[in-house]
């Protein structure tokens, strides 16, 4: 039987965990936070399926993962991985089956969690607060993307500027001459889109009354935004 690299298992069980991170970490978040949560549900977090799953293919307790959940994971797996070793993944038999194993795992230690009262602590809400937070904000951003993607992309006199612009760094990174405009174009692709996640934050935030007490933070220059990943 094929076996998969130790990259790529080491990056199934980090992505697998983002996949049922996303669904579990929100969830224990409800189970920890405030009744009042504000106007926005969280039900859309709840793992658990609203309706009888036919396409069951684990229950973990009063858990049920879907094969929908499976082709989900994959289709994220596949989309984090490079493209040489996707083949190797598709073309694994046994791949789906270590798949579900990482969902499984997930299920348990957050069914643990939740009854573990000692994991119920302050350090820890804050953490899961601060996960769903980021979660949010990417995916929701993500979802709000330009229909025409293609305006991320430099052209070849912003290309060469930059090219010329930072000669002697780019020298000092041993990048091969092949790569080059490849790794400029990625560069300033992620540049411009931080430019529009930037403006586009700005503009939701000027719906929403928002007061600083100096007296705490003084008057310090705020740095740019957190990274939006592709």
């Amino acid at each position: 039987m094929q076996k998969l690299s130790s990259g790529v298992s080491l990056g199934l069980g980090i992505v697998i965990g983002l996949v049922v991170g996303l669904v579990g970490g929100a969830f224990l978040m409800k189970g920890f936070s405030s009744k009042n949560v504000g106007a926005v549900s969280l039900e859309m977090f709840n793992p658990l399926p609203k309706t009888k799953a036919t396409n069951w293919v684990a229950k973990v307790g009063e858990y049920t993962i879907t094969e929908d959940d499976l082709d989900k994971g994959l289709e994220l797996f596949l989309s984090q991985v490079p493209a040489a070793q996707r083949a190797q993944v598709l073309n694994n038999p046994s791949f789906k089956a270590q798949l579900l194993e990482e969902f499984i795992n997930q299920y348990v230690v957050m069914m643990e969690a939740l009854k573990d009262k000692n994991f119920d602590t302050p350090e820890n809400r804050f953490l899961i607060q601060a996960s769903l937070r980021q979660t949010v904000y990417q995916l929701y951003l993500k979802t709000h993307l330009p229909a025409d993607t293609s305006v991320f992309l430099p052209t070849e006199a912003e290309i060469n500027a930059f090219y010329d612009q930072n000669r002697a760094q780019l020298s000092k990174m041993n990048i091969p001459a092949s790569q080059m405009k490849q790794f400029i174009q990625q560069e300033l692709g992620n540049r411009k889109l931080q430019e529009w996640a930037a403006r586009y934050v700005m503009q939701l935030r000027e719906a929403y009354p928002i007061k600083r007490n100096t007296q705490v933070m003084g008057t310090q220059t705020p740095l740019s935004p957190l990274p939006l990943q592709k």
